[in-house]
């Protein structure tokens, strides 16, 4: 039973239940109080212990329930951006209960960010799926119109949330990329694991005095320290430099539904990275540059103030580095779920070029 301020009762339910989970759906609005209230239970001379209690919206959806889902993953190379990932689910809602002026729907019961499970199966049979994580997300928005029978959801990860607030240092100063991480999370109130190496993490940096928001602080960050950063599957923030390691998938003709298709970006042969440090008041501008005899000059320019002097040069070559590998594959393939991004796999081509490529984006 459900109670309001004044003890009085405002939603109850009787619930039989055989197993160590008991999933009970009783709409309560505005409650402070829940009592629990057990009758018997099934094993005789036993103690019953209440180990967790999960209140919010609880919904299991699966193949019967779902018609469309698209989960979309990717990771920048030399963190021009923070891509987050994104889950949307396209769902049954012929009994309405996802519509927004349902006043006995659950819409009003959804908070954001709400934690949003994915899990993928593969199997030849309906008994022998083999299910595997692909990561944690949270509720962003739902939509649904009155004469239709599928509702959308749509949950992203941490990242998203890290848009929605500012950070700005009070003052001028250096830090480390450590400090910085664990300043612009506080800052955005996300507690979760963050994955990177110790000499990541004693990087020096700049303190950044403009306003922007968190996500952008801690792009700003992860980029001034040669690194990257993506949320993984366990909902833990990584932050490493991208290197190829030994492929852990081969993608041919076995698994591809035709050739990869190959894109060449744009020539650069050199970066110009500019950084204000504002406790000196000066703008230094850093050049890295690889000109072979008699081509053109293709510039790059990067802003950011969060670069420490001597890091300027290691972090402008480090993009310069990146931007000379210019080979994209795209592939259409019986992906293997448990490949993640970052992992190296080896793309066989029509010419037997056979490249090992990192993963930085999956549809």
């Amino acid at each position: 039973r459900t109670f309001d301020g004044n003890g009085n009762v405002i939603s109850s339910k009787q619930v039989e239940n055989h197993s160590a989970i008991a999933a009970v759906s009783l709409l309560s609005p505005d409650y402070v109080r829940v009592r629990f209230d057990f009758q018997e239970i099934s094993r005789p001379y036993a103690k019953l212990r209440i180990g967790e209690v999960l209140f919010g919206i609880v919904e299991s959806f699966d193949p019967n329930t779902i018609s469309e889902t698209s989960l979309e993953y990717e990771i920048d190379p030399i963190a021009e951006s923070l891509p987050s990932r994104e889950c949307v689910v396209r769902i049954d809602n012929s009994d309405q209960r996802f519509n927004l002026i349902n006043p006995q729907g659950v819409y009003a019961y959804l908070q954001q960010p709400q934690s949003f499970h994915v899990q993928m199966g593969i199997g030849e049979t309906k008994a022998g799926i083999d299910y595997v994580s692909m990561g944690e997300f949270y509720f962003a928005t739902a939509s649904a119109e009155d004469s239709s029978l599928t509702a959308e959801i749509t949950a992203y990860d941490w990242f998203y949330w890290l848009e929605k607030g500012t950070y700005k240092n009070t003052s001028s100063g250096e830090w480390t990329l450590g400090e910085a991480v664990a300043a612009i999370l506080e800052n955005a109130e996300i507690e979760c694991e963050v994955v990177m190496s110790e000499e990541a993490a004693e990087t020096p940096l700049l303190k950044i005095t403009d306003d922007v928001t968190n996500r952008e602080a801690l792009r700003l960050a992860v980029q001034a320290a040669c690194c990257t950063a993506f949320f993984d599957r366990s909902g833990r923030l990584v932050i490493l430099d991208l290197t190829q390691t030994s492929p852990v998938d081969e993608l041919n003709s076995d698994n591809m539904t035709g050739p990869p298709k190959v894109t060449i970006e744009s020539a650069v042969n050199t970066v110009q990275l500019s950084v204000h440090n504002a406790a000196q008041g000066t703008e230094t501008v850093y050049t890295a540059s690889h000109i072979v005899r008699n081509e053109m000059r293709q510039v790059k320019t990067v802003q950011n103030n969060m670069v420490h002097p001597d890091m300027g040069q290691t972090v402008a070559d480090w993009i310069l580095a990146w931007c000379q590998g210019r080979i994209t594959y795209e592939t259409d393939e019986r992906g293997n779920p448990e490949t993640d991004l970052t992992e190296t796999v080896k793309i066989c081509d029509y010419f037997g070029v056979n490249r090992n490529a990192i993963v930085t984006k999956q549809v």
